[in-house]
């Protein structure tokens, strides 16, 4: 009886990876950057929440960060969370221009089932030492 009103209250534990780089950019439509380029791949800064349930990881939101969380070891609140290769600019996007956030949760559904993939293996660590992050 008492598992059964346990399992009616329980919540789900959720975890932030916040500030973490995409390994390889995105396509997006043609955007200026604040420098004057036009660029059509981004790589983006961002914040996950995810969980890991039955041994598999589960995407719940994913938003463009408000940290830069590793560029010339900047952590700062407030830092850059796009850049350019092909125009080694970064700067700051603001989170209701450029990128759908569908996409954003579609990308990391995806890179979060990859078995070798950077962004499974940081949120296996994440999810088995929150405090190390």
């Amino acid at each position: 009886m008492l598992e059964f009103i346990a399992k009616l209250f329980a919540t789900e534990r959720q975890e932030w990876l916040h500030a973490f780089w995409q390994e390889k950019p995105i396509s997006i439509s043609k955007m200026k950057t604040p420098g004057g380029s036009t660029v059509t791949k981004v790589k983006l800064c961002l914040d996950i929440c995810f969980s890991i349930k039955d041994g598999e990881v589960v995407v719940h939101d994913v938003c463009l960060s408000k940290r830069s969380g590793g560029i010339m070891g900047a952590t700062r609140t407030g830092g850059h969370n796009a850049t350019a290769d092909r125009t080694g600019e970064t700067w700051t996007l603001s989170p209701k221009i450029g990128v759908c956030k569908e996409d954003l949760i579609g990308w990391a559904k995806a890179e979060s089932v990859l078995m070798g993939g950077l962004l499974r293996r940081t949120m296996w660590a994440k999810w088995h030492n929150p405090k190390a992050f």
